[in-house]
């Protein structure tokens, strides 16, 4: 066991001897066994330790690893929370509200210490298990491999892994380990109690199935192991048809192209829309269940009439134009720094020089440019995106700031000469759609001449003919 440790700990988890590891020890035999390995193997360690508060015992637990670290020599990090009441806040599981404030703590440790990594003693029993639960939830593909050496990112942190280094090592090595190492870990009563999913697929449904394939945990173990393999392959394709789907991605939704989607095979689909989900869905993953994906295919197959649905998991569906927003909100109120956005269905008239206010924050200001000041040689070098100069042939009286009308069409700079729709424009410069109709469009002499942010008319380019040269600026003042 321990010579597969040492290259599993530096080839699959990939960590160093030099940087710290927050060891999550819960007292027990798998925690107890890591923290030996680990600190044998020369690794720099740091020991968390949280209190559930929910068994009479857990005090005195707390205790125990608090003088385990001490006599080792090892800093130790104790901490407790309220898991019950967390449990009843959240409707969830006392088992799954204790795994996420237990790793969104041993996150936060890790990010204090600056350490390369949160490792936790998930063995291979608990992986035979975890299938198990998956496949028991359909939770596909992904939860058939169970879980893995090394998980980055992860649902606590894009930056820092989480190891499980014993996830080849199986319950009755462990307790071989300890015993001949003469070290007693405390035991968790709780293990025994069949209320729990877990517990129960660990006493009953494991045994009962070994009753027809002799040796089954060890047959599904390696199952997993082949299901890592072939998620990888489908991975590695889902990564490449990410990028041309996703056209916004923010804390609380995602901006995805339906109309791309629906051109996609529903099998690689379904596991683009898990992706989608699972960026949003904080904590564990393990209820993106076959019904909550199906239920979001179904919807940009033939969506409702309101053009939203309630998918499940605090998430909502929305479609808008091509456009599918998966959000943490009914209701989207778009007013992000990275756009400018008028009233719908506004008209500004802007003097000259001039400076008007916009619905969110923006303010627009234009003014004359005096020849000496001629801006021809710095056009090239303008690094301001929402800055533009406009020529003209005779002074315009005025600016018309508007949102885009049915019908409108844009002269793009560099085009050739060919007039786009102001529609298509948008859309093949992936703006998101929930912005389009409150989008404001610079207008001139009864045409558009500048999409703040994008591109200027070719009408309106300054050249030496310009006779007169206007400096038009979109601002955002902060609030």
């Amino acid at each position: 066991m321990l010579n597969s440790l040492s290259s599993i700990l530096l080839q699959e988890c990939e960590l160093i001897p030099l940087k710290p590891i927050i060891v999550g020890v819960s007292g027990g035999p798998d925690s107890l066994c890591l923290l030996e390995i680990l600190m044998r193997e020369g690794f720099s360690v740091v020991v968390y330790h949280l209190d559930h508060q929910l068994r009479a015992e857990s005090k005195e637990e707390a205790e125990f690893v608090k003088k385990l670290a001490q006599k080792k020599g090892v800093p130790f990090v104790g901490e407790k929370a309220d898991v019950g009441k967390y449990a009843n806040e959240g409707k969830k599981s006392l088992e799954e509200a204790a795994r996420i404030i237990r790793y969104q703590r041993m996150f936060q440790v890790a990010k204090q210490y600056e350490a390369q990594a949160v490792a936790v003693g998930h063995n291979a029993d608990d992986q035979v298990e975890t299938v198990l639960m998956h496949f028991l939830r359909g939770t596909g593909l992904e939860g058939l491999q169970g879980m893995q050496y090394r998980l980055l990112p992860n649902p606590w942190s894009r930056t820092i892994p989480l190891v499980r280094p014993l996830l080849g090592v199986w319950r009755e090595e462990i307790e071989a380990f300890l015993s001949h190492q003469e070290l007693n870990p405390v035991i968790d009563n709780s293990n025994s109690d069949k209320t729990f999913m877990r517990n129960r697929i660990r006493h009953e449904l494991i045994p009962f199935l070994n009753s027809y394939v002799p040796n089954i945990k060890k047959r599904i173990w390696q199952q997993a192991s082949g299901y890592k393999d072939d998620y990888a392959f489908i991975n590695d394709h889902v990564s490449l048809l990410w990028g041309k789907i996703l056209r916004e991605e923010t804390e609380d939704y995602l901006v995805l192209s339906s109309a791309d989607l629906l051109n996609i095979q529903k099998g690689l689909r379904n596991h683009l829309l898990r992706r989608a989900i699972k960026t949003l869905v904080s904590g564990a993953t393990s209820d993106i269940n076959f019904q909550v994906i199906s239920r979001l295919d179904n919807f940009i197959e033939k969506p409702t009439r309101s053009g939203k649905d309630n998918i499940g998991l605090g998430l909502w569906a929305i479609l808008i134009d091509d456009d599918l927003i998966l959000s943490r909100m009914k209701e989207i109120t778009y007013l992000s720094d990275s756009f400018p956005q008028m009233i719908e269905e506004e008209t500004v008239k802007l003097s000259l020089p001039g400076k008007v206010s916009l619905s969110n924050q923006w303010v627009i200001d234009a003014r004359l440019v005096e020849e000496s000041q001629h801006p021809r040689e710095n056009l090239y070098e303008n690094k301001n995106r929402f800055r533009a100069w406009l020529g003209f042939k005779e002074e315009p009286k005025h600016l018309v700031i508007r949102t885009r009308q049915p019908g409108d069409r844009f002269l793009p700079l560099g085009m050739g000469g060919k007039t786009v729709s102001i529609k298509k424009y948008m859309i093949n410069k992936k703006i998101p759609s929930i912005v389009r109709k409150r989008f404001p469009l610079v207008c001139a002499n009864d045409e558009i001449a500048w999409l703040p942010g994008y591109q200027i008319s070719e009408s309106f380019k300054v050249t030496s003919r310009a006779g007169i040269v206007l400096e038009v600026t979109f601002t955002r003042i902060p609030e």
